[in-house]
């Protein structure tokens, strides 16, 4: 995702880049899928769902997720706004010293809200928080912040729960600015 943000000018440009993502999320759900125990599941995904945005409607918490035929713009947007960030902060963050302050929960922050994000737009119809921290991770390991693990009952898990029900409150944000992307 830190391709240069001047190049991501159209959602097609973008899906190149998102291809990544796609191919994350293929080789995640793809063990899963093929497992035994998941046979007589009618939620399992199946392989038309794999690397694929969802195409049907789905719940967050208390509000509908954004519609599958936004899905592409939604990404296209995330992917930007991510690029851009990273290339404002790039030449810093081999320097742990670099970030003080307001910078540095700055960053915190986008790292944080990136789980938050794949578990409200919920891109793919099956693993989407899963691949959220996933990313979180990747994307925390190339800013040189620690790593969180969210363990069910932990802190960071229950912070994780009270930010989605704040965050969720974006979605007509993230659904308006979608709408005027080409």
């Amino acid at each position: 995702p830190a391709k240069e943000p001047f190049l991501l000018t159209t959602i097609q440009k973008s899906e190149q880049s998102l291809l990544w993502l796609k191919e994350l999320h293929k080789r995640m759900v793809e063990p899963i899928a093929n497992s035994p125990v998941m046979e007589s599941d009618p939620n399992a995904p199946s392989r038309l769902e794999m690397g694929n945005y969802r195409f049907a409607s789905t719940q967050v918490i208390a509000r509908e997720a954004p519609p599958p035929s936004l899905l592409p713009a939604i990404m296209h947007n995330w992917l930007r706004e991510i690029a851009v960030y990273h290339h404002s902060i790039k030449d810093k963050v081999d320097n742990p010293y670099a970030f003080q302050g307001d910078e540095a929960r700055e960053l915190i922050n986008r790292a944080q809200e990136i789980p938050l994000f794949f578990s409200v737009v919920q891109p793919f119809s099956y693993g989407s928080q899963r691949l959220g921290r996933l990313v979180e991770t990747i994307f925390r390991w190339k800013w040189n912040l620690p790593t969180v693990h969210y363990w069910p009952e932990t802190n960071e898990h229950k912070k994780l729960l009270v930010n989605l029900g704040e965050y969720e409150k974006r979605i007509p944000e993230i659904i308006d600015k979608a709408k005027t992307v080409k």
